[in-house]
């Protein structure tokens, strides 16, 4: 399985300071993402985004965990600019 390590992360809702604690996470890629909606970026579990979260940091884990429901939010995808394929 494909491995990246976000870089950045892009301007969305939650504020700068909880985007910067994704930067640095070591993720799978998800092979089985929708890519047809995408044109490019790397498909990211949530599930696999707050459980690397809550390795890193319990607390830091938690606002996520409040913030994106899996069941909604079920992929994130981060391009070229924000990733780095390990």
């Amino acid at each position: 399985m494909a491995m990246i390590r976000i870089i950045a992360v892009p301007d969305g809702k939650q504020p700068k300071c909880e985007r910067e604690k994704l930067v640095r996470l070591i993720l799978p890629i998800s092979e089985n993402a929708p890519k047809e909606k995408f044109t490019q970026g790397y498909p990211v579990d949530t599930d696999k985004v707050i459980k690397a979260l809550e390795e890193k940091s319990w607390e830091e884990a938690q606002w996520w965990r409040k913030h994106i429901d899996p069941k909604k939010i079920r992929w994130i995808f981060f391009g070229e600019k924000f990733c780095q394929l390990i």
